[in-house]
């Protein structure tokens, strides 16, 4: 080995434990974001978020803080949308007609009122 091997090495090393102290590495399903964090340690340095619903953000309070602060809350929509898909899912055999299709719902409900909607003076 080589010194120049060594100081590769070093460099190398120094590089990814100055990163993993300063640096939130969040996998997402759309690759990963770097976010920086709020204090040097090696906690959450690597978490994968594609699976995550609301609940798991509050097992990493930290890094949620970090996300806000660095105004990528982006990351969040994904899990925000699976937790309210499932707690929508029971519900829908029970909505009435026409909520599948929105359009439809809001024409229905624009019909109901008549042409001047609720201002009809009769």
């Amino acid at each position: 080995m080589s010194f120049g091997s060594f100081l590769a090495g070093l460099a190398i090393g120094g590089v990814s434990v100055f990163g993993s102290l300063s640096y939130h590495f969040v996998r997402t399903s759309d690759g990963v974001e770097f976010v920086p964090k709020a204090s040097p340690t090696f906690a959450e340095t690597y978490l994968d978020v594609r699976n995550f619903v609301a609940s798991d953000w509050t097992g990493h309070k930290t890094l949620a803080a970090a996300i806000v602060k660095a105004k990528k809350d982006h990351i969040f929509q994904p899990s925000v949308q699976t937790t309210a898909a499932q707690a929508i899912a029971p519900v829908m055999p029970q909505l009435p007609a026409g909520f599948e299709n929105p359009d439809a719902a809001t024409a229905n409900v624009a019909r109901s009122f008549g042409p001047l909607g609720s201002l009809s003076t009769r």
